[in-house]
């Protein structure tokens, strides 16, 4: 069910994500198709000039008054759905200039003042002219994603913009009228890689071969909802397939850590629901508990990596450099002794000493900033990847440390998206093993043998040697796990008692089981 009256579906579009530019994704059309605009398209420059009426969107009101945004939502929005055919007709929804009226104060102060809102405005009748999709749908999805805030932070590192799709451009305050367009162009066509609203609402077969595209039916809900979660099942619009875990099933011996830009959560059976850490709008962009039960957080913002003590009390705080750019990553060693932590301009990993409050000697310099950090469960073992060029490094920490290992594997066609090592409980002392998910969709297991290390192998040309032996074998690799063309794989990690199962998600909606014996097999989706 989703609720939508008086501000046109707004709510409606609850599902709405990322999309991105006019460097588009469709290559058979850059325009709505043209049934489609028949009956979900109006050129509101033209219609709204000339005084034409509009029908209001609401059963219970037909009023002509100014309006505003309701004080009481209950009293005012009515219960649509789940079905697309239940969602209201175009003749239904309030005019592009009524809906604009009603989010303006939102978006004023989504951007602490209305320098933008002409550029915003103007942007979105621009790309809707051009590209036939209504600009109320447009307008519907960006406050959905962004509240109209045109300078809002990324989301996992790369979904961008107003609309927040995935690659999109970003704001650029010397270019603010072209920056903010082209973040609308990027949600509405979409990039070369992923698709934008525009290829979803058209729902080109040839083009969408993971969506069921005949469940969209020139639907702009359907479409939307696809828009968001990357699949569509069945008519039903509401069910995305996600069945929460309540606190109360949590299992006894952990918790959950939530981390949003205004706040930090934990949650467990024990003492239900706790706040953290609580900052201004928008201000965490990363955040990380330790590993070691103290209750120690790693916090970073755009300039600042704090560690923060909710039962002490007390931060430290690490200062970034004006040339390092924002906090990217953070990771604990499994002791958490060390804190592991890059920048979006710095090329090096920062590893900070918790006990001394010293920044250590970089572990590992790559030619671009480090997209990927990963450790061993004893703590051995650091994995780190870039992706321009694509490089992955392997290095031994032991006995101080020593020449780190490049390895690219030679049939990976994409930079690396994730890496994680197998946990202590299949732990090895004679070897590791680790996962590779790829920008392409593929995901490779390895098996890496720690040679033995001793502690005469100090000259710095026997440690350089023996670095060589730590060199990864791969035991399998199933391809095009999750789609290529939307960005691969987020996250996979080990089946708890298993050596060669994981489970992976990609940025396809798709969450899948998979077996690494034999050929390899995907046990389920």
């Amino acid at each position: 069910m989703r609720s939508s009256q008086y501000i046109v579906f707004l709510l409606p579009f609850s599902w709405a994500m990322p999309l991105t530019t006019h460097r588009g994704y469709s290559v058979s059309s850059t325009q709505l198709r043209e049934d489609l605009q028949e009956k979900w398209y109006s050129n509101l420059t033209e219609i709204e000039n000339e005084n034409e009426e509009f029908t209001v969107l609401s059963v219970k009101q037909a009023s002509t008054d100014a309006l505003e945004a309701p004080s009481d939502p209950t009293a005012v929005y009515s219960c649509v759905g789940s079905k697309a055919e239940d969602f209201p007709g175009m003749d239904e929804w309030l005019n592009f200039t009524q809906l604009w009226d009603i989010n303006e104060p939102v978006i004023t102060a989504a951007n602490e003042g209305d320098e933008y809102n002409d550029d915003l405005k103007n942007a979105i009748l621009e790309v809707a002219s051009e590209s036939k999709v209504d600009a109320r749908l447009v307008l519907s999805i960006i406050m959905q994603e962004s509240s109209g805030n045109v300078s809002i932070h990324c989301t996992e590192s790369t979904a961008c913009g107003v609309m927040q799709h995935r690659g999109s451009a970003r704001f650029d305050s010397s270019h603010p009228k072209d920056s903010i367009k082209s973040m609308i162009e990027d949600g509405v066509y979409g990039t070369s890689e992923v698709p934008g609203y525009l290829a979803y609402f058209n729902s080109d077969p040839a083009e969408l071969g993971w969506v069921n595209t005949p469940l969209i039916n020139g639907s702009p809900y359907a479409a939307a909802h696809v828009y968001n979660t990357g699949h569509i099942d069945s008519e039903e619009l509401s069910n995305d397939r996600v069945h929460m875990m309540t606190v109360a099933q949590l299992p006894a011996n952990l918790s959950l850590f939530i981390a949003t830009p205004n706040a930090i959560q934990v949650h467990n059976r024990l003492t239900g629901q706790r706040l953290l850490f609580e900052c201004t709008s928008h201000g965490i962009v990363n955040a990380r508990p330790a590993k070691d039960n103290s209750s120690l957080l790693a916090i970073a913002d755009s300039q600042l990596v704090i560690l923060h003590n909710p039962v002490r009390r007390g931060d430290r705080k690490y200062a970034l450099k004006s040339y390092e750019g924002e906090p990217r990553l953070l990771l604990f060693s499994p002791d958490s002794r060390i804190l592991y932590f890059t920048t979006t301009l710095s090329t090096s990993i920062q590893a900070y000493c918790v006990s001394t409050g010293e920044l250590l000697p970089p572990p590992q310099i790559h030619p671009s900033p480090p997209s990927i950090i990963a450790v061993s469960s004893d703590g051995n073992i650091l994995l780190s990847a870039s992706s321009a060029p694509p490089k992955i490094y392997l290095q031994d920490l032991r006995f101080g440390g020593s020449a780190s290992v490049s390895f690219q594997p030679a049939d990976a066609s994409a930079p690396a998206a994730f890496a994680t090592f197998q946990k202590d409980e299949i732990a090895n002392a004679t070897y590791t093993s680790f996962l590779l998910g790829f920008q392409d969709g593929n995901l490779s297991l390895y098996k890496l043998v720690l040679p033995t290390r001793r502690p005469l192998y100090r000259d710095v040309y026997l440690n350089q040697a023996q670095a060589f032996l730590l060199q990864p074998t791969r035991i399998g690799c199933i391809r095009r796990l999750h789609k290529p063309a939307m960005g691969g794989i987020i996250a996979a990690e080990f089946i708890p008692g298993y050596r060669a199962r994981a489970v992976s998600l990609g940025y396809d909606g798709r969450c899948r089981l998979v077996d690494f014996e034999g050929s390899g097999r995907v046990l389920r989706t």
